[in-house]
């Protein structure tokens, strides 16, 4: 379900290798390179840790085995939008600095995690100054890239919500279909959980997490947990 928080027309997207986000989870990524750098500083850290990103994944078989100058397979299925005018001079000292280009988007999954800053750390190498960002997300609602553009050193993308709304889940949580795989889907969790908790010792905390997580959240929720 679609959490009640709105992204900006066109959020900022930024691309993550071997860490999936989802709803109701929480990741920490390292952000080194320059255009993740301006990402996190116009999007994020001037906003005091209260922006909204998109968080989108790579490909594995693009993360695990492609080498400098392969060509894309077939993988958001759009290119960049042109840019104006007014920015053509902007993009093109972006892709000098190292900003994404055509060939990898094309590399991206089209489907992504909407997102919200919990935590920020800035860090500075010395002697050479250089800037770096540690930060902390919370999965909010999926979502699927319909197009992309840039926004000086990185991409933004108009995306739609995958999501139901929570006027649709109401009314799905009143079938009757839905109750009975619910209440078995709980029992199986509960099954799963208990075992992992005897494993690392962690005992009486499954009852807790199960009656605390709503339903439709409660698979993510569960995934989030083993990782």
């Amino acid at each position: 379900m679609a959490e009640s928080v709105e992204l900006p027309d066109w959020p900022a997207i930024l691309p993550s290798r071997k860490k999936v986000l989802l709803p109701g989870a929480i990741i920490r990524i390292r952000c080194t390179s320059f255009s993740r750098v301006k990402l996190v500083e116009q999007e994020l850290w001037q906003r005091e840790e209260k922006g909204l990103i998109g968080i989108v994944p790579f490909r594995d078989d693009v993360a695990e085995s492609s080498t400098p100058g392969s060509l894309p397979s077939p993988g958001i299925g759009t290119k960049l939008r042109e840019p104006s005018s007014k920015t053509v001079d902007n993009v093109s000292e972006s892709h000098k600095h190292g900003a994404v280009n055509n060939q990898e988007v094309g590399h991206w999954h089209n489907r992504g995690i909407a997102a919200r800053a919990l935590h920020l750390s800035r860090q500075v190498k010395k002697p050479s100054g250089r800037v770096t960002y540690s930060v902390v997300l919370e999965g909010l609602w999926r979502f699927s890239v319909q197009e992309l553009s840039t926004r000086g050193m990185y991409c933004t993308a108009r995306i739609t919500s995958l999501d139901m709304t929570k006027h649709e889940m109401d009314q799905v949580e009143q079938e009757l279909d839905f109750i009975a795989l619910s209440r078995q889907f709980k029992g199986t969790a509960m099954e799963l959980i208990s075992v992992l908790e005897q494993k690392q010792k962690t005992g009486g905390r499954t009852e807790v997490f199960l009656d605390s997580v709503p339903v439709h959240i409660l698979a993510d929720s569960m995934v989030a947990r083993m990782f």
